[in-house]
């Protein structure tokens, strides 16, 4: 049974997209630069440590930021650009 669940997930790997991929598995953990606006006014600039995730119960974004290590929650209309 196990080797029937391995090869389902083997098979089904490929057909993943590059978006699925990075955005539930290929950037965790990984740098990012985040950018956020009101309107055309940018509100906040700043890197974060590690991965960048959705704040529960809120339509923004928690991080670590780099520099300060401080724990942030952001929220706007919010570009987040992982670093390659």
């Amino acid at each position: 049974m196990k080797n029937l669940y391995l090869l389902a997930i083997i098979l089904l790997l490929p057909s993943c997209t590059d978006a699925f991929w990075d955005s539930n598995f290929g950037k965790l953990g990984e740098e990012a630069k985040i950018k956020c606006y009101s309107g055309t006014k940018l509100i906040y600039e700043g890197e974060s440590t590690g991965a960048v995730s959705n704040a529960s119960r809120s339509d923004g974004y928690q991080f670590r930021e780099k520099g300060s290590d401080r724990f942030l929650e952001v929220s706007g209309n919010c570009i987040i650009e992982y670093n390659d």
